[in-house]
């Protein structure tokens, strides 16, 4: 069972045989059945139901000789938002037909990795030269099984300013140290100790959530994987025509990069509403466009 079908509404199918009826039911009426002839001797192709608004499962597999082989399958939700990002690779992953994808994004100050969810795209993109990996735009979505509301900090108007003013200058000294300058290095270096003084004086006295409004780090061993707290900016909720279960589908922004995320009603503590905060692990998904 792949660990995050519960995310879109699939909390109770936990067996072989469930897993094997929802991928029948996945065969039985696609709503989108593509095939990839390349270069390669086997033809790919994907099979993808939806199960309510913007998320469904994919299957993949491959055609020789005629007879397909399905060999993989995921959970997904269409990021309905797309960016365009300063910079991306997209490699294979060591089995199977699936990708990563890591996008050099400064305004978080790392690197995001995340799981291709239109492969056969790419694969025939990439075949045909039609890949720009500085300018093809990228929606970035997200499922999550564990998830908490938080309240907002409170912040006045001078505080936001600030804020973005304060953003705006880190994000041009990553950049700047990125390019091999030192004196950048070196006022990152300061204003990050800063923030640890900062935080070590009030941690004491105060909630750590009260202090930090916003962080992303990674979750676990798997390299796509992330613990996020972020503002939620919109919020609706979809039900799994399948099994009845209610998904939250929040649209969140963590330090200007937007993220659809869906989670189960079930594993979601707190009310979701705009101008809250979400607290939570996630699997961070992206959808190449053109």
């Amino acid at each position: 069972m792949h660990s995050f079908l519960r995310a879109i509404g699939f909390s109770e199918y936990n067996t072989k045989a469930g897993i094997v009826e929802l991928l029948n039911k996945v065969a039985e009426n696609p709503d989108n059945q593509t095939a990839l002839v390349s270069s390669e001797p086997e033809t790919h192709v994907e099979l993808t139901h939806y199960f309510g608004k913007n998320i469904g499962i994919t299957w993949h597999g491959t055609i020789y000789e005629g007879e397909p082989d399905y060999d993989y399958y995921f959970p997904f939700y269409f990021g309905r938002h797309t960016y365009l990002r300063e910079g991306f690779s997209i490699e294979k992953k060591a089995s199977g037909n699936s990708y990563i994808g890591v996008i050099e994004d400064l305004r978080s100050g790392v690197s995001l990795i995340f799981y291709v969810i239109n492969p056969l795209d790419y694969m025939e993109w990439n075949e045909n030269g039609q890949i720009n990996y500085k300018s093809t735009p990228i929606a970035l979505s997200a499922l999550s099984v564990s998830g908490t509301i938080l309240l907002p900090i409170s912040k006045n108007g001078r505080d936001l300013r600030r804020e973005h003013k304060e953003q705006k200058e880190r994000t041009k000294l990553l950049a700047a140290a990125r390019n091999g300058d030192e004196r950048a290095m070196e006022s990152l270096t300061f204003q990050d100790m800063d923030v640890y003084t900062k935080i070590s004086r009030r941690i004491a006295k105060e909630d750590i959530f009260s202090i930090v409004n916003s962080s992303l780090m990674p979750y676990g061993l798997e390299c796509d994987r992330y613990s996020i707290v972020s503002d939620i900016l919109e919020v609706e909720a979809t039900i799994n025509s399948v099994t009845g279960e209610k998904v939250w589908l929040m649209i969140i922004d963590y330090n200007g990069i937007v993220i659809d995320l869906a989670i189960n009603d079930k594993d979601l503590t707190g009310e979701p509403e705009a101008g809250r905060r979400f607290k939570g692990s996630i699997w961070l998904q992206g959808r190449l466009d053109k």
